[in-house]
């Protein structure tokens, strides 16, 4: 059992015991805490393997994501189907690859999602994921002071602008009083998300969702913070006027690269490709073409850097006050001195071009003229100027920036939005850009290859062992489980952090039973932590049924319900058992026995009369059971095994059973307990960590009481949530049979048929 686990244990240990009001002092308290700790820490590992805690968040499990708080894009939880967010009535933020179709169900797609509302809270352990701060590169710290100061420039530089509207799409009409009221709503998500401060400087595209409105934004890094706010004010009056289901205002066309490219979409009739095509093409600096119609908007209020937007402006300084104010200003976006990255006396200081770049931008950017460009850089350098290309803004040579691998493992890069192979070989110094993907192929989990580039992976920029996987917030299993170790000797990833009862886990950190998580296809990468189906399964795959080969006898087991003659009809005396000879049980429950909590005897409910006849039963096993769902969950008995099976009471508990089942002269005992660790059955207080090492343990302590002559039994669920809770394998070296509940395989049941 591994630090981290047995630290929550404790913790959940110190919780139970202070909130128990059987425990009558501190000093009971301390000793119930020190006995509890010491039984989990002396639990096998091989018994514990599988279980799981109970207070995992599992996303099929509740309808919305955790809150976005103040964690940035990469630690939200991870969807694989945008049709996922229907479930979550609360207004959420997502984001997604741009380069990947995001409504094609046979396309893997990696949506990051987060819950505006309440959501499901934080977990502690996930917070460190996106605070990065702690982790951030010089560039990263670099790129963020430029950013800074061109958002201040930019405040100050308000200026009325001609906008183009386009809409069209298809769907319900938009300018119903819902599609409105859910359109305002993402619009003003989007807006006070990059107004809060919690978007980083850097950020440039998000997409908000609220009951099938999606909104998504691309806002270039020239444009002030205030400019948001005015173009999505004016976008929502053209809703307000219109049924077209896709509306857009943009700002974009000659002369505007990526930094000065503005676009807002909104489509209300959940159409994600249209949003998707839209905010894809602006992240590119190309203005949307194909709509039904187009529009001008004029006077629209907006505050924009001027860097990079004009061609006539000089910044090269040439001795005038202009110029000189100008260069002032260029320098902004290039603020870092020679040799701040560890370059060497003779390398040039670099800028990098962005989407739709023309020489004069970078050289703006630079602080220097057109022809000091191509003066600084090699012949035909503005003949193509790509995105993430390298240009000199100095003499020099560029930096020789080409990742290196170290001690044996590869230069380790965490991919961003927008991403592509040729961005990144460009802006890392990489020569070809297929060298990326010979470096990642059959060996990096995630890797998708160049075609589709997913954000938040970890990939090598250099020969050499992959880094393990950057983390899947919402993961519960595989190496993307957040705290997972990397493995050692011989063994891999696919070893890691496996899901409880041998369950599949999918390529998206999942774990369950269907073919949503089962299905094994490789992708055409090949790679590990890819699939070629959409939800692909890299963990204990399959879904084959197999026939145990250990030969026992079955047997018929039957619940004797002691409570049926309050029915006003098909009452079953208990001497009336395999009379009919049409069904022959072998064993018999009296469903249920009850528990004296103050010595924890055993009580036997007998209104009826029928305990003296269930005794006399011949040629069938007598096990009295108790439990059940109602006693599980009511107020006023959900607590009773559970303080059963606690250390403090647990051999007493087991030892006055076990004297009962003698002196009454029975044949066994069966504990139905629905379920050890829930923490999601409505009216029913949460269980606890310690609820399935305790219930192991108490069932140990069972077996030693009763000695091997009288039978021992569970139930378990097949529901795969509540059985994750259970030490299933340990728990079976004691027991007899156990009662797998095969209702619950055709939906709930009602608490009256249990």
């Amino acid at each position: 059992m591994g630090p981290a686990r047995l630290a929550g244990l404790r913790a959940v240990a110190v919780a139970m015991v202070a909130a128990s009001a059987w425990l009558a002092s501190p000093a009971g308290a301390a000793t119930a805490f020190r006995q509890a700790v010491a039984e989990i820490e002396a639990v096998d590992p091989e018994v514990m393997e599988g279980v799981d805690d109970p207070t995992t968040y599992y996303s099929d499990l509740h309808a919305c994501p955790r809150s976005c708080s103040d964690l940035l894009p990469s630690g939200w939880d991870v969807y694989s189907d945008f049709d996922r967010l229907d479930r979550c009535k609360q207004s959420m933020l997502f984001d997604f690859a741009l380069n990947v179709p995001v409504a094609d169900p046979t396309t893997p797609t990696r949506l990051r999602v987060c819950a505006l509302g309440n959501g499901r809270g934080n977990s502690t352990k996930v917070d460190p994921l996106r605070k990065r701060s702690e982790q951030e590169t010089e560039e990263e710290a670099s790129a963020k002071k430029v950013c800074q100061a061109v958002k201040t420039a930019a405040a100050a530089s308000e200026r009325g602008t001609t906008l183009e509207l386009a809409h069209g799409g298809v769907g319900a009409g938009a300018n119903t009083a819902d599609a409105v009221a859910a359109a305002r709503t993402a619009l003003s998500d989007l807006v006070a998300y990059f107004d809060s401060g919690r978007a980083p400087c850097t950020e440039t595209t998000m997409f908000s969702y609220q009951k099938g409105a999606i909104a998504g934004v691309y806002i270039g890094q020239s444009f002030g913070g205030a400019t948001l706010s005015t173009v999505a004010k004016e976008l929502l009056k053209q809703i307000e006027s219109s049924g077209a289901p896709t509306q857009a205002l943009q700002l974009c066309g000659k002369n505007r690269n990526a930094h000065h490219v503005l676009g807002l979409v909104v489509d209300t009739a959940n159409n994600i490709t249209a949003v998707q095509n839209a905010v894809r093409g602006w992240h590119d600096a190309e203005c949307l073409a194909e709509y039904e119609s187009k529009t001008e908007i004029q006077n629209v209020p907006i505050w924009e850097d001027k860097v990079g937007l004009d061609p006539s402006l000089d910044f090269s300084g040439n001795g005038t006050a202009n110029g000189t104010a100008n260069a002032t200003l260029a320098r902004r976006w290039h603020h870092r001195l020679h040799g701040s990255l560890d370059t060497r006396a003779d390398d040039c200081r670099v800028e990098k071009a962005i989407p739709q770049d023309g020489c004069w931008q970078v050289a703006q950017r630079c602080g220097i003229t057109v022809d000091e460009i191509i003066k600084y850089n090699a012949k035909g350098a503005c003949d193509a100027v790509t995105e993430g290309k390298r240009f000199c803004c100095s003499p020099g040579t560029l930096p020789d920036i080409r990742p290196k691998p170290q001690d044996g493992k590869c230069f380790k890069y965490l991919t961003q939005k927008g991403d592509n192979c040729g961005k990144i070989a460009a802006a890392h110094g990489i020569d070809k850009w297929e060298d990326i993907d010979k470096y990642n192929n059959k060996t990096t989990w995630g890797w998708w290859g160049c075609g589709r580039v997913m954000p938040d992976t970890y990939i090598c920029l250099s020969e050499g062992k992959p880094p393990m996987p950057f983390p899947i917030p919402n993961a519960v299993c595989g190496p993307t489980k957040p705290d997972s170790t990397e493995p050692s000797g011989h063994h891999t990833l696919l070893e890691v952090s496996p899901c409880p009862l041998n369950a599949c886990c999918n390529i998206w950190g999942q774990c369950g039973i269907s073919g949503d998580f089962c299905t094994e296809k490789e992708s055409e990468s090949g790679n590990p932590g890819t699939s070629g189906a959409k939800d692909g399964c890299v963990m204990n795959c399959g879904m084959d049924i197999v026939k145990s080969t250990i030969a026992k006898p079955l047997g018929r087991i039957g619940y004797y319900e002691t409570w049926n003659f309050n029915r006003p009809c098909l009452h079953m005396f208990a001497d009336s058992i395999n009379r009919d000879g049409g069904y022959t049980y072998t064993i018999i429950h009296w469903a249920f026995a009850d528990v004296n909590t103050a010595d924890w005897t055993v009580k036997i409910n007998d209104t009826f009369n029928q305990w003296a006849s269930f005794k006399a039963l011949k040629n069938v096993k007598r096990v009295i059971s108790f439990g059940g769902w109602a006693f599980s969950n009511e107020p006023s008995t959900y607590d009773i095994l559970r303080q059963g099976m606690n250390p403090t009471n647990r051999e007493r508990f087991a030892k006055n059973i076990a004297d009962f089942v003698r002196r009454e002269g029975i044949d066994g005992v069966d504990f139905d307990w629905e379920y050890p660790g829930a923490t999601d059955i409505d009216g029913t207080p949460g269980g606890f960590e310690t609820d399935g090492p305790w219930y192991f343990r108490f069932l140990e302590t069972m077996r030693q009481a009763l000695g091997n002559d009288k039978t021992l039994s569970i139930a378990a669920p097949a529901s795969f949530w509540y059985l994750k809770n259970f030490p299933i394998r340990g728990m079976a070296k004691y027991l007899d049979y156990i009662v797998y509940m095969t209702y619950d395989l055709h939906g709930n049941t009602p608490a009256w048929a249990r």
